[in-house]
């Protein structure tokens, strides 16, 4: 008579990726625009970066002590969120998916640390020129963007380690907007029948400046919310593919 084995074969590791959240405030700098470029899947010309099919990776690497650092290797931008209210900070955050996770006593060759550049951080006062669906001259007091670009970690035979990391779905954006209410001409603009819009926002200005424009931002029917003695009109967007641009979403960098 056969007995089963009464113990656990215990588990196994059969595959492994990477995978984290970079957040800081919005501003103009080497790293967020790189960042940017990767989460929208598209290089910078000149001053204008429009969201792409490209694929491209970094190496992202943490100082933890004098000789102890930790390293992401083929890291790429899994989403991106830019969030921007009346009395805050702007912010923005990048998850990211990678492939190695490996350690090091010495910094990569040629990186620099240095601390964070000494710029006020771009608040609610720095947002300007927004504009829904020709919608300008509101009082605007929120805003939040998502570029969520779907990725997986790629394994095969023999090794538990990522081959490496692809997209496996198109690109989606989403946001809301909100504003005072002030009048009925969001619900006259944005109807059934006409609810294709351009959306665009300036954070910052000169050297320090973006605009972001969603060319084609498919939005919903217009939403009250109450916020202490504010009313406020909530808009929820999608982007779409524009012709005209070529692109579903464009930043340009000010001078």
């Amino acid at each position: 008579m056969l007995y089963p084995n009464g113990s656990g074969g215990g588990g196994i590791i059969s595959e492994t990726s990477v995978t984290g959240t970079l957040s800081t405030q919005l501003q103009r700098g080497a790293a967020i625009e790189l960042l940017l470029s990767l989460g929208l899947r598209g290089t910078w010309v000149s001053n204008v970066l429009r969201g792409g099919t490209s694929e491209s990776s970094v190496t992202i690497e943490k100082k933890l002590a004098a000789a102890a650092m930790r390293r992401v290797t083929g890291a790429t931008v899994t989403s991106t969120k830019i969030e921007a209210e009346y009395n805050k900070y702007v912010s923005v955050a990048f998850d990211f998916m990678g492939m190695t996770y490996p350690t090091a006593t010495t910094a990569i060759t040629g990186a620099v640390y240095t601390p964070a550049p000494a710029i006020k951080g771009l608040n609610g006062k720095d947002v300007s020129a927004i504009s829904i669906a020709g919608l300008s001259g509101l009082t605007y007091t929120k805003m939040n963007l998502t570029i969520e670009q779907p990725r997986e970690s790629i394994h095969g035979f023999g090794s538990e380690a990522s081959q490496g990391i692809a997209a496996n779905a198109g690109r989606k954006i989403t946001g809301t907007i909100s504003f005072l209410r002030e009048n009925f001409t969001p619900e006259t603009t944005i109807t059934p029948s006409n609810n294709v819009h351009p959306m665009a926002f300036t954070v910052g200005s000169g050297a320090q400046g973006v605009t972001i424009l969603i060319p084609a931002a498919a939005c919903k029917l217009p939403q009250d919310q109450h916020d202490g003695a504010k009313n406020v009109v909530d808009v929820e967007f999608t982007a779409q593919w524009d012709a005209t641009e070529g692109t579903d979403i464009k930043i340009t960098r000010l001078s």
